[in-house]
């Protein structure tokens, strides 16, 4: 049977040994993270536990782990804070005190000295039974090995700061048998350099994300609405008489509402349509690329691999994550490519709710300005080349002469309706 304790209080298990594991009051679970594809739908069904997260998790090098890690961890810690909080409630030692003197060690004088002898077993068992009756966390997948490992070097990595090659060594001290994919591993690599949490402005995370879209249509044939990143430009839209439209068929209701444009100075630079002065994309929807490289499916594994390489001791990158657009700046809009002498004539982005027509339908298309219609660049899922000379797939670019690049505005700039 697969059952380990990582850590006090945390478990891991497999399928097979969740009945068992929930009945065992030595591992007295009271919060359960179940993974599956799909997970179970009752995985307790005999026992009420205080909580239960339900991680939808193929066991593949393509599973999307990194996006689930902040739930997944957060969850975990709270159980493990409810175990300290609920034993730090309890006497230490529940036997009334000993009148007996104490010698100069501190011991009692019919006690054996110290480091000599040990707890009598009946004391151990009582202490186990009253540590696991406080709360427990216990984190299962089908063999126990690979996706909730994963999940729990997540946690172990974001509570002890380490990385994940160190996260994992201390996990097999306690379960042997850990072993989660290369794919996991490369995720769990991202989200330690992203110091662990997920950073929209990364390089890695930006190609990350739209490789795992890609999958996403692939594998069901069309993107869900609440797949893409929100519309920068939405909320002064809808000071406008005429309202824009999202994807096609979509009622605008089912799109996440994003912050009034698109977030601060942070969210970098402001693309706005040539014509009529439209919001259409902030430096941090751009999805950079090195110019002859491209993007495709394995760019962000290459990217952290580099990483890993520099903090190893080799040469590291020109910039740094999320140098991307210039945040303060106005460079050329064509400038999302790095280190070539050639710009680049095309801004690449990741599928923003106004993209109409790239949920679903043709593999490629035209992008048109939500206020006035006007063609500001083209889509294509197969891929496209950018005048760099980089291939990159998927692709969704704006032609840098339909937009105009601005600085984020200073504050107490105020941009009219009539302008948007």
């Amino acid at each position: 049977m697969t059952l380990a304790e990582v850590e006090p209080g945390l478990w891991v298990c497999s399928e097979a040994a969740l009945p068992a594991a929930l009945a065992d009051a030595r591992v007295g679970a009271t919060h359960l993270v179940s993974v599956g594809y799909p997970p179970p739908e009752d995985p307790s069904p005999d026992r009420a536990l205080e909580g239960i997260l339900r991680v939808e998790l193929e066991d593949d090098e393509d599973g999307d782990l990194l996006t689930q890690i902040p739930d997944a961890t957060a969850f975990i810690a709270d159980g493990l804070r409810l175990r300290r909080e609920r034993l730090g409630s309890r006497p230490s030692d529940p036997r009334p005190s000993d009148p007996r003197p104490s010698d100069p060690e501190g011991c009692r004088r019919d006690d054996p000295p110290p480091g000599v002898g040990a707890p009598p077993p009946a004391a151990s068992a009582a202490s186990a039974a009253s540590a696991a009756s406080a709360a427990s966390v216990l984190v299962h997948c089908h063999a126990g090995v690979s996706r909730s490992v994963a999940v729990v070097l997540a946690h172990v990595m974001r509570a002890r700061g380490l990385d994940p090659e160190s996260a994992l060594e201390l996990v097999r001290r306690a379960h042997p048998a850990a072993a989660p994919n290369a794919g996991f591993l490369a995720q769990l690599e991202l989200w330690h350099a992203m110091g662990a949490k997920l950073n929209v402005a990364d390089d890695a995370f930006k190609a990350y994300a739209v490789a795992k879209l890609a999958r996403e249509r692939e594998h069901n044939g069309y993107v869900a609405a609440t797949s893409v990143r929100p519309d920068p430009g939405a909320a002064l839209a809808r000071l406008n008489a005429k309202p824009s439209t999202p994807f096609s068929g979509v009622a605008p209701a089912s799109h996440p509402a994003g912050p009034p444009l698109g977030g601060g100075a942070d969210a970098g630079r402001m693309l706005s349509c040539r014509a009529c002065r439209r919001l259409l994309a902030r430096g941090a929807d751009e999805v950079p690329h090195e110019p002859g490289e491209g993007v495709d499916a394995d760019t962000w594994r290459r990217k952290v691999a580099r990483r890993k390489w520099a903090r190893s001791g080799g040469e590291g990158f020109k910039g740094g994550p999320g140098d991307e657009g210039g945040v303060r700046g106005a460079p050329a809009p064509g400038g999302a490519s790095r280190g070539g002498s050639k710009p680049c004539g095309c801004v690449f982005l990741h599928p923003l709710a106004w993209m109409r027509g790239v949920e679903e339908g043709p593999v490629e298309g035209k992008l048109l300005c939500p206020k006035c219609d006007a063609k500001v660049g083209h889509f294509n899922w197969s891929g496209l080349r950018c005048g760099c000379g980089a291939f990159v797939c998927p692709a969704f670019y704006l032609v840098a002469s339909k937009v105009d690049a601005m600085p984020y505005p200073d504050e107490g700039y105020y941009i009219p309706s009539s302008k948007v």
